[in-house]
C-alpha cells in the first residue's frame, strides 16, 4: 500500500500538470485567434467629422507707428577747432587724442617771444605818453602851450593804450585753452613746429551733447516736425532721440531736407559713426491692425477668413500702412470680428473649421 507522502506527492504533480495544460491552451488560443486592433482614424476622417483645424484671433483696434529708416553720421553738437592766431613756434602740446578736457584747461603753449617783446615796447611807450600828457597839462595850465597841443598828447596816449591792450591780447593767445568740456578727437600739432595763423591744431568734441544729421525726401519732410520721436538701434537695444531742427529749404543739388536729431549720451554713440535713425513719420489711430501673416493674397486681392459658427467666410480687405510685421486694415473688417490666425492655407470660402486652443502642427488635427 502507498504511504501518505507518496499520495501527497502525486496530487501536487497532478495539480502542476493541470495548470500547465490550462496555460498551454490559452497560448494556443491566442495564437490561433489574435486580438484585432481598432481601425486607425485618418486625418481626412477627422477633418470630415470635425472640420479643418485652425486657431483664431479677434480683430482689434490698435495704434500703428509708421517709421522710415535713414542713415546719418553722429557728431557732437559742440565742437571747438583750436586754431593758431599767431605765426609762432609750438612750445608744447599738453593733450593727446582721447583725453578728456575741461573748459579753461591749457591745451598748448606757443613760444610768444615776439609778442612778449612787442607788449613790453608798447608798455614803455604808454608810460612815456602818460608823462607827456602830464607835462602838457601843467604847461597848458600855466599858459605855456595851447589847448590843441594838450589834446594831441591825450589822443596819442589813448592810441598807445589801445596798442598795448592789443599786444596783451596777442600775448595771452600764446597760451591756448579749451572753451568747452569734451574729448580731444584730433591733434595736428607737435612741439617745435611753426603754428601758422588760422591753422587747426586740435579738435575737441563734447560727447555729452550728440546729434545725428540725416537727409529727408520731401514726401516724409511734410510729416516731420521739431520734437518728432526717433529710434536708433544700438547693439541689443533702442536709444530714443528727437528731431532738434529741420532745414526749411531743400538742398538745391539733391532736393533733400536736412534734419538734426538730438541724442542722449551713450557709450555706443561715437562721433563719426554711421547709424540708422528710425523717424516716426505717421501714427495711425483707431483702425484695425493685424499681423501681416494673417492676411492672404491671391492675384490683386487681399483677404482674410472670418469665422461664423463652424464655418469661414472669405472676406476681401483693403490694406493701409504697415510696420514691424503689422498692417492697417482700412476696410473690409470690423473690430471684434473673429478671424482665422493659423491654418488658413487649406481653407476656402464656406469651409468647416475645428478651432484649436493652440496653433495646429503641419495642418494636422489633434485628437
Amino acid at each position: 500500500m502507498r504511504t501518505l507522502k507518496e499520495l501527497a506527492r502525486d496530487r501536487k504533480t497532478l495539480a502542476w500538470m493541470i495548470i500547465a495544460g490550462v496555460a498551454l491552451g490559452i497560448l494556443v488560443f491566442r495564437i490561433a485567434f489574435p486580438a484585432r486592433k481598432p481601425a486607425a482614424v485618418s486625418v481626412s476622417a477627422i477633418r470630415a467629422e470635425k472640420g479643418l483645424p485652425v486657431t483664431t484671433a479677434l480683430a482689434e483696434v490698435k495704434s500703428l507707428d509708421i517709421r522710415r529708416s535713414y542713415y546719418g553720421q553722429v557728431r557732437s553738437a559742440k565742437v571747438q577747432e583750436v586754431t593758431a592766431f599767431l605765426p609762432e613756434m609750438v612750445e608744447s602740446v599738453r593733450v593727446e587724442v582721447g583725453d578728456r578736457v575741461l573748459a579753461g584747461e591749457v591745451l598748448a603753449v606757443l613760444s610768444g617771444q615776439e609778442q612778449t617783446a612787442a607788449a613790453a615796447a608798447d608798455r614803455a611807450s604808454v608810460e612815456e605818453a602818460r608823462k607827456d600828457v602830464e607835462r602838457m597839462r601843467v604847461l597848458f595850465n600855466e599858459g605855456g602851450v595851447p589847448r590843441v597841443e594838450l589834446e594831441k598828447a591825450v589822443v596819442r596816449l589813448k592810441a598807445l593804450e589801445a596798442s598795448l591792450a592789443a599786444s596783451g591780447t596777442r600775448s595771452a593767445r600764446t597760451v591756448i585753452r579749451a572753451k568747452i568740456d569734451g574729448v580731444v578727437t584730433e591733434r595736428h600739432a607737435e612741439a617745435g613746429e611753426i603754428a601758422e595763423a588760422g591753422r587747426t591744431l586740435l579738435v575737441i568734441q563734447d560727447t555729452g551733447d550728440l546729434e545725428i544729421e540725416v537727409l529727408l525726401p520731401q514726401a516724409d519732410r511734410l510729416y516731420i516736425v521739431s520734437g518728432t520721436d526717433v529710434e536708433v538701434p544700438l547693439e541689443d537695444r533702442l536709444v530714443r532721440g528727437s528731431v532738434k531742427r529741420l532745414d526749411p529749404a531743400a538742398d538745391p543739388q539733391t532736393g533733400l531736407f536736412r534734419a538734426i536729431v538730438a541724442m542722449p549720451p551713450d557709450r555706443a554713440l561715437l562721433p563719426g559713426a554711421t547709424v540708422e535713425a528710425r523717424i516716426l513719420v505717421k501714427r495711425s489711430l483707431g483702425g484695425v491692425v493685424l499681423p501681416t501673416g494673417i492676411v492672404q493674397r491671391e492675384g490683386d486681392e487681399n483677404f482674410v477668413y472670418v469665422v461664423s459658427g463652424d464655418r469661414v467666410q472669405r472676406r476681401p480687405v483693403t490694406l493701409g500702412e504697415g510696420a514691424d510685421s503689422q498692417v492697417e486694415i482700412r476696410s473690409g473688417l470690423k473690430p471684434g470680428e473673429t478671424i482665422v490666425e493659423e491654418g488658413s492655407s487649406a481653407l476656402f470660402d464656406g469651409a468647416r473649421i475645428w478651432i484649436q486652443e493652440e496653433a495646429p502642427v503641419s495642418g494636422e488635427a489633434r485628437p
